[in-house]
């Protein structure tokens, strides 16, 4: 499976010239859903609990939390307190965004490709976790619908053809 991510973020641009594209992971993952033959309904949203890809020098905010979406996390999967679901008048949003096929996660944000639970530490517990958050999920594909539905429609991903 090929993934272009500069053609996914030069289409969200055309889309929503608005738009960050390196911090609108739903308008990224719909324009990857397009190039790799996905649907809306394969595009899922809420909380990535990931403490080892997040470093205070980098991202200090999710490195304290835990992750997008998650407002403390005891660095074990079963302490995760997740943050509320809600979408700001922008449409921004605590949570992230990624897509499913079977199950396959695919995160184009974060590079990541495989199972939920994602490779194991070395006391065998799972580095990575994608907790679906459906109300989150509702509000977030409501506000961004037009955006979405443009992303996936065959005329507006001609470019992602090789």
């Amino acid at each position: 499976m090929h993934i272009d991510l500069e053609a996914a973020r030069a289409h969200v641009q055309r889309i929503a010239p608005d738009v960050n594209a390196d911090f609108s992971c739903v308008l990224i993952a719909a324009a990857v859903a397009r190039q790799i033959g996905l649907k809306k309904s394969d595009i899922f949203v809420g909380a990535l609990w990931a403490p080892s890809k997040f470093s205070f020098d980098k991202s200090p905010a999710q490195a304290m939390h835990g992750g997008w979406g998650v407002e403390f996390s005891a660095g074990d999967v079963e302490q995760i307190y997740l943050a509320e679901e809600e979408i700001d008048e922008d449409g921004s949003f605590n949570g992230h965004t990624w897509l499913a096929s079977g199950q396959t996660i695919i995160d184009p944000m974060h590079d990541y490709c495989g199972s939920d639970g994602g490779p194991l530490d070395a006391n065998g517990n799972s580095t990575i976790r994608y907790i679906q958050r459906p109300k989150l999920e509702r509000l977030v594909k409501k506000y961004w619908a037009p955006q979405i539905n443009a992303l996936l429609r065959k005329k507006c991903a001609a470019s992602f053809q090789s």
